[in-house]
């Protein structure tokens, strides 16, 4: 591997995260309505999967 491969920039994922976290987060707040609609622990499982996935997300996104 040269030098000029070596700085060559990386493709900029920052955009493409961003509306991941946007997407998991509508996600998550549907989750959280239908949960205040209907407490039931199918809704609340959403509720959390959705909570770790925006974090892993949020996580990657500040890295």
């Amino acid at each position: 591997m040269g030098l000029k491969e070596f700085f060559k920039p990386r493709p900029d994922k920052f955009v493409q995260l961003l509306i991941e976290q946007a997407e998991i987060t509508l996600h998550g707040m549907d989750a959280l309505e239908s949960y205040m609609k209907k407490r039931s622990a199918k809704h609340a499982a959403t509720v959390r999967q959705a909570e770790k996935d925006a974090d892993e997300v949020r996580r990657i996104l500040i890295d």
